[in-house]
């Protein structure tokens, strides 16, 4: 399969509470197509990512929950 982005080597977490693994992640067309431990193919661009994590498939649900630090001081203190 000819992919984009092929991360190559990663620590992957999957975000089901279990152990990371040494993966790749290939990328086409802006979408996450295939997750493994190895994955064959070709890339326009291929990154080692060995010294990384990578969570693909995450979404960020950032929501401005950190302000409690700033109004509830004593949050911080427990």
């Amino acid at each position: 399969m000819h992919f984009d982005i092929l991360l190559t080597g990663g620590k992957v977490i999957d975000g089901k509470g279990n152990p990371w693994f040494r993966g790749d992640v290939g990328i086409k067309d802006g979408r996450i197509e295939r997750v493994g431990p190895s994955i064959d193919g070709d890339a326009a661009e291929k990154l080692d990512i060995s010294q990384c994590f990578v969570s693909p498939g995450f979404i960020d649900t950032h929501t401005h929950s950190d302000y409690v630090f700033f109004i509830w001081p004593a949050f911080t203190e427990q």
